[in-house]
């Protein structure tokens, strides 16, 4: 029987079968990548809160803590809200992960 013969005779159970697989491959993969730009999000924001944090000298030769330009009131300001924005994508990610876990995870207990 030819492939073209068999799809043609497939019953109703095999054709939602093969289009729910579809489906659901691509719904994993959209999850997935969701998920991977919130983890690089998060990430990005990690590396901002570094740099932030990271108060010593431009150079060996210098004294100066930070730079000569320090705004005290605009560096707490900025670390505030990186802190924040960093516990949000955490929420952000975690929901996103128990929304991966719930419909795409293994259903074996």
């Amino acid at each position: 029987m030819s492939k073209f013969v068999k799809t043609l005779s497939a019953s109703n159970a095999e054709i939602k079968e093969a289009r729910a697989k579809m489906l659901a491959d691509t719904t994993v993969l959209e999850v997935e990548s969701f998920v991977q730009a919130l983890k690089k999000e998060k990430l990005e924001l990690q590396n901002k809160l570094a740099n932030l944090t990271d108060l010593a000298p431009d150079n060996t030769y210098s004294l100066r803590p930070g730079s000569k330009d320090f705004d005290a009131k605009l560096w707490v300001r900025e670390l505030h809200s990186t802190k924040m924005e960093i516990a949000l994508k955490e929420m952000e990610l975690e929901e996103a992960q128990a929304i991966y876990n719930e419909w795409f995870g293994s259903d074996e207990k």
